[in-house]
């Protein structure tokens, strides 16, 4: 190296650091965070912590190996919870069938007419005492007429109160019923017959009627909203079956990708509108093809 006249540059040895000059002014303040950026810029992480740590149960279909569980006979005997927690869905009918990888890279869990699946400890619709907030998510489309397919069903004696969702598809529609001494129905339009996710959120009150909202999406574009009010009591019970009645009544023949149950205490306030919607998108699935057992594939 030489230096500006173009003679050898001479170094001298380094010297002391010197001390420290005066600290500046304070920078302005910054915006703080809020959920909507992080629904934004760190979705995916919102979403598995969502899942894995509040979710009372959470049920998707990314690889069957490991969201199943198969028995000897290739019946699939669980459908393993996302949660921490693990409260899996268990087959007393297990499916035999996922059907063919969908078009968001999930899998989809195949009813048959015959298959169900239950779980004791997680709620329907979790509705406490006093304040509270929660939501079910699922996705689903059936390939039959028949106008009593179940969902998600309470039911265990005609004479007790039960809760469930049902579908019909010659009817196009779903139904939502609270039944203890005479039934309370909710019907919704919807082509049942196509991918269709339901979303219901609950918001109880200590002193008034629990409100319900929902919103429909049909395939990936086709949005139907509502409300309505049913007393907190007509709603909650731990417990319920999934395909199926315990009476072996109204088994669906279809399929499910996706189920999501999600329960707050101590606050009848809502999701933020972008955590909702973060929830339902994930959910969304959508494909040209109506389900048929010749396209599923037997694992």
């Amino acid at each position: 190296m030489v230096n500006i006249f173009g003679n050898e540059a001479v170094r001298g040895k380094k010297g002391d650091r010197g001390p420290s000059g005066p600290m500046g002014a304070p920078g302005k303040k910054g915006d703080s965070g809020s959920i909507e950026d992080s629904c934004t810029w760190m979705g995916n992480t919102v979403l598995k912590n969502l899942e894995q740590y509040d979710d009372k149960g959470c049920f998707f279909i990314d690889d069957p190996t490991t969201d199943l569980r198969q028995n000897k006979e290739k019946a699939f005997i669980a459908w393993i919870s996302r949660t921490l927690s693990k409260k899996n869905l268990i087959a007393d009918i297990g499916a035999k069938r996922v059907s063919k990888k969908l078009i968001n890279d999930r899998y989809a869990l195949m009813f048959d007419g015959s298959a169900r699946y239950y779980n004791a400890e997680l709620g329907l619709f979790q509705v406490t005492s006093g304040n509270c907030f929660g939501f079910l998510c699922m996705t689903f489309r059936t390939s039959s007429d028949d106008k009593d397919q179940v969902l998600l069903s309470t039911f265990y004696m005609e004479e007790n109160p039960y809760s469930e969702i049902t579908v019909s598809g010659a009817e196009k529609k779903i139904v939502i019923k609270s039944k203890i001494d005479e039934p309370m129905i909710v019907s919704i339009e919807n082509d049942v017959k196509q991918w269709s996710t339901l979303y219901v959120e609950y918001r109880g009150y200590e002193s008034k009627p629990t409100e319900y909202n929902y919103i429909v999406r049909c395939g990936d574009s086709t949005i139907t909203s509502g409300s309505f009010l049913w007393d907190s009591s007509d709603m909650f019970q731990f417990g319920f079956a999934v395909g199926g009645r315990t009476n072996n009544t109204g088994f669906l023949n279809g399929e499910i990708s996706s189920l999501e149950i999600y329960h707050a205490n101590e606050t009848s306030k809502p999701f933020p509108e972008c955590l909702k919607n973060l929830v339902i998108n994930n959910h969304v699935m959508k494909d040209v093809n109506p389900p048929s057992s010749k396209k599923s594939r037997v694992n």
